[in-house]
C-alpha cells in the first residue's frame, strides 16, 4: 500500500509524487507488481468478503487506497466505500466504476474531499502508516479515529528493507497510541484475514473489569490454541517419526535384498571368472608347449640353414678351384694348339717324323 496522501494545498511535492509513481507500484510492493491482475483481485475480494462477514459495515473509508481495489470490491458487495491516497499515479489508475469515490487526499489532513461523507461505519488503513514521517503520524492517527468508531488497522512490524518505510513499529506500540485516542483493540475479532498482525479497534470507554476479562479471555483462548497446536505438532511429529522409521525399515529391507542379490550376482561372476581363468591358464599352457615346439623347430631349421650355408660356401670354393684349373688347362691347350699350328712345329715334326718311326721300329723292316 502507498502512503496516505495530503489533500488540496497540502499535496506532496513532485519529488514525493515521483516516489509513489509507476516504479514504486511495479517494483516496490512485493514480489508481484501492484496492478490490476488476478492475484490482487483475488486478495482484495477475499478481504472484502471477510469485512462484510465479520464487521458488517454499510460505509467504509479506505485510507491509502492505492488504485482503489478494496473500494471496488466492497462496492461490488453493496458497501458504500470511499478511498484516499497520496499517489496521483495510483488514483489515475482507479477503475472507472469507482473513480468518483477515490481521491488524492491525506490522513494527515483534517478535511476530506468535499464530495466525501464526514463519518463512516468503518475506516480501513492497510500497510500505510509505516510510510509516514514522525510529524505526520500523530495527525494521521487522530484523523483515522475521528471519522469512525471502528478501525481496521494493519502496519508492517518488521519490513525495514523497504526504502519508503519510515515508521516501522510493533503492533503493541500502535495499540498503545490508539488507546490513548480512545480506540481499544477488539480482542474478540480476528483480523488475520488481512495480515497476521492486523487488528480491529473500537471506540469505547473500557471498564477495568471488562477489559481484564477480555484480555483474560483472549489469553486463555490463545493458550488453549497454543497447547492444542503443540499437542497436534507432537502427535504429527510422533506419526512422522513412526512413519519415517517404518519407511526407513522398508528401505533397509529393500536395500538388504538388493545387496544380497548383488552379492549372489558377484559370486556368480566370480565363479565364471575363475572358470575362465582356469580355461585361460590351460590354453596358456598349451600355447607355451606349442611355442616350445615351434622354438625347437626354429632352432633346428636355423642349424640346418647354417649347415646349408657352410656346404654352399664349400661347394662354391670347390667350383672356384675347378674353374681355376679349367682356366689353367685351357691356357695349356691354347698354347699347344698355337704351337701345333705354327710353321716351326710343322717343320720340326717333318724332320722328326723318321726318327719317331725309327724308334717305333718301322724303319729298316721290309714291307710285309
Amino acid at each position: 500500500m502507498s502512503e496516505p496522501a495530503l489533500q488540496g494545498s497540502d499535496k506532496r511535492s513532485a519529488t514525493e509524487q515521483s516516489r509513489y509513481g509507476e516504479h514504486y507500484y511495479k517494483h516496490d510492493c512485493g514480489l508481484l507488481p501492484y496492478e490490476r491482475n488476478e492475484h490482487w483481485s483475488r486478495f482484495f475480494g477475499a478481504v472484502a468478503d471477510a469485512i462484510v462477514r465479520e464487521l458488517r459495515p454499510r460505509t467504509v473509508l479506505d485510507v491509502g487506497c492505492a488504485m482503489g481495489f478494496l473500494v471496488e470490491e466492497l462496492r461490488i458487495r453493496g458497501v458504500e466505500a470511499w478511498g484516499v491516497d497520496v499517489s496521483e499515479y495510483a488514483i489515475d489508475h482507479v477503475h472507472s466504476s469507482v473513480a468518483e469515490f477515490c481521491a488524492v487526499s491525506s490522513a494527515a489532513n483534517e478535511v476530506l474531499p468535499d464530495r466525501f461523507p464526514t463519518s463512516f461505519d468503518l475506516v480501513t488503513c492497510v500497510e500505510v502508516l509505516e510510510h509516514l514521517g514522525d510529524e505526520d503520524v500523530l495527525r494521521a492517527l487522530i484523523n483515522l479515529t475521528k471519522h469512525a468508531d471502528r478501525l481496521l488497522f494493519s502496519s508492517s512490524p518488521e519490513d525495514y528493507t523497504e526504502a519508503t518505510h519510515l515508521n516501522v513499529k510493533p503492533p503493541d506500540e500502535w495499540s498503545a497510541r490508539l488507546a490513548a485516542l480512545g480506540m481499544w483493540r477488539n480482542l474478540d475479532l480476528d483480523a488475520s484475514f488481512l495480515t497476521p498482525w492486523a487488528a480491529v479497534y473500537d471506540r469505547h470507554e473500557p471498564v477495568p473489569p471488562e477489559l481484564v476479562a477480555a484480555y483474560e479471555r483472549t489469553y486463555v483462548l490463545q493458550g488453549r490454541e497454543i497447547r492444542a497446536l503443540r499437542a497436534e505438532a507432537l502427535r504429527r511429529h510422533s506419526d512422522d517419526v513412526r512413519s519415517s522409521l517404518a519407511h526407513d525399515a522398508a528401505l533397509a529391507d529393500v536395500a538388504i535384498t538388493d545387496l544380497e542379490q548383488q552379492l549372489e550376482s558377484t559370486r556368480q561372476r566370480l565363479l565364471e571368472a575363475e572358470l575362465a581363468t582356469l580355461a585361460s591358464r590351460d590354453h596358456s599352457i598349451g600355447a607355451e608347449a606349442t611355442a616350445g615346439q615351434l622354438r625347437a623347430k626354429a632352432n633346428r631349421l636355423e642349424t640346418e640353414l647354417l649347415q646349408a650355408h657352410l656346404e654352399t660356401e664349400q661347394r662354391d670354393s670347390r667350383i672356384g678351384d675347378l674353374l681355376e684349373q679349367i682356366e689353367g688347362m685351357q691356357v695349356v691347350v691354347d698354347h699347344r694348339d698355337a704351337l701345333l699350328d705354327s710353321e716351326t712345329w710343322k717343320v720340326g715334326a717333318a724332320i722328326l717324323s723318321p726318327l719317331r718311326l725309327l724308334r717305333r721300329g718301322r724303319i729298316g723292316k721290309p714291307p710285309s
